[in-house]
């Protein structure tokens, strides 16, 4: 027998974000399907955009049941705001597609089975859209239909940006001002500045959601037992370092431009240092691959640099950072000024040190995780931060006399084990 067919209980991710094999959808979805594993009274299903690779969603695990369900654009106004017309039609298609996904799901569902939805990323068109949704449900089959489900809604967007626009603002709580008008929805931010501005914004009370990247990763978060300083030869200068430089996809907003340079720079400036670059370039930008060139034109002179260019699995992204010590970011000072990083947090549970070449989310939320943080704007400075890191016992970081209470309560929901928190959801 299957294990769709005795789990008392399923867990429906709806992804229409899930287009391409890049950025946090892609890995938020392994992660989860890693955390489910061995949980024989959990069934995981996935409803993803019809443009996701076959070959990602088949090498699921048997676990992890997929539907190629979303033809909308998610990202298509993320970057720019619409008129009012493509607005509405934009928010009026994505809204059918998730009423049919609902739909679909509830339909096969048994009597008294618990089924929990989760839109883990949601923007303020995206949150309209199912908030009409659940309306054109509640209306056509009652509210009973709606009741007995609960959606998960994932806080990870700020309703500020750089310029403070009202407009923006305006938009965010209008969008989930409705959309938490519906008792199944379930509200948690990403981080704890959203938090604090959801708190404000919807006058309800929102929780921390996990770090979804690390997905049933466990570990002592008060006493970081996870990290062990010795295996990552901190403190001893007669060892090889080990740096990420860059993981994700890649983007100019993320320092992918001046990534050539500054590898260059520190590969032969720290030759007793071992360099890491993943990326994935998920559309043909031009300007993309030749700086992907660039890099590759720079690993070959280096021998200290390696390159991923290649989107790559949750347990080797976990392993990647189990085996560094530092990380390195240069993203942009306006763009995540209010904008967060998974990065960051896999590299806090992991106890690496920080160097940042800009000032933004990224330092303050380092300080909120009393992280090893080091910040220089020029190239050479960061030569000096990695020297200074060599020196650090990183052990200091997660010890709780360093943190204050609030530090690590925050800590332990952000890093609790995914499978932990979702039983909670199904209680």
């Amino acid at each position: 027998m299957s294990v769709n067919q005795v789990s008392q209980q399923r867990l429906i991710i709806i992804d229409p974000g899930l287009r391409e094999l890049g950025g946090h959808h892609p890995a938020t979805v392994l992660a989860i399907a890693d955390a489910f594993t061995n949980n024989e009274q959990v069934s995981i299903e996935l409803l993803c955009h019809q443009d996701c690779p076959t070959a990602f969603t088949e090498n699921l695990n048997s676990k992890v049941k997929a539907t190629h369900h979303f033809t909308t654009d998610f990202y298509q106004y993320f970057y720019q705001l619409p008129s009012y017309q493509e607005l509405q039609q934009y928010c009026s298609r994505l809204a059918l597609e998730y009423i049919s996904a609902i739909r679909l799901c509830l339909s096969t569902n048994k009597k008294d089975q618990k089924i929990v939805f989760w839109c883990h990323t949601l923007n303020w068109q995206h949150a309209k859209a199912l908030a009409l949704a659940l309306d054109v449900l509640k209306q056509n089959h009652g509210a009973e239909y709606v009741a007995k489900i609960t959606i998960i809604v994932g806080l990870m967007y700020s309703p500020f940006d750089s310029t403070q626009s009202i407009k923006r603002k305006m938009h965010y709580e209008l969008a989930f001002r409705h959309l938490a008008k519906h008792d199944s929805i379930k509200f948690f931010a990403t981080d704890y500045e959203l938090q604090i501005i959801y708190k404000k914004l919807l006058n309800i009370e929102v929780d921390i959601q996990p770090c979804l990247l690390l997905g049933d990763e466990r570990c002592n978060a008060e006493e970081g037992k996870n990290n062990t300083a010795s295996s990552k030869n901190h403190g001893n200068t007669n060892c090889r370092g080990k740096c990420i430089l860059y993981t994700g996809d890649a983007k100019l907003n993320k320092g992918f431009a001046s990534l050539p340079l500054i590898t260059e720079h520190l590969a032969k400036s720290k030759p007793n240092y071992d360099f890491f670059i993943q990326y994935s370039i998920s559309n043909e930008s031009k300007l993309l691959r030749d700086i992907a060139k660039e890099l590759e034109r720079v690993t070959e002179k280096n021998k200290n640099v390696t390159i991923e260019n290649k989107f790559i699995e949750h347990n080797d992204l976990m392993g990647l950072f189990k085996s560094s010590d530092t990380i390195f970011f240069n993203y942009d000072s306006e763009i995540y000024k209010l904008q967060s990083s998974g990065v960051l947090w896999l590299a806090a549970y992991h106890g690496l040190s920080v160097i940042s070449m800009t000032k933004n989310w990224i330092e303050r939320e380092s300080a909120r995780l009393n992280l090893e943080y080091r910040y220089s704007d020029d190239v050479n400075g960061i030569v000096k931060c990695l020297d200074a890191s060599r020196h650090c016992n990183k052990q200091k970081i997660y010890n709780s006399h360093n943190s204050t209470e609030d530090t690590l309560s925050y800590k332990k929901k952000l890093f609790e084990p995914i499978g932990d928190w979702v039983k909670k959801i199904f209680l």
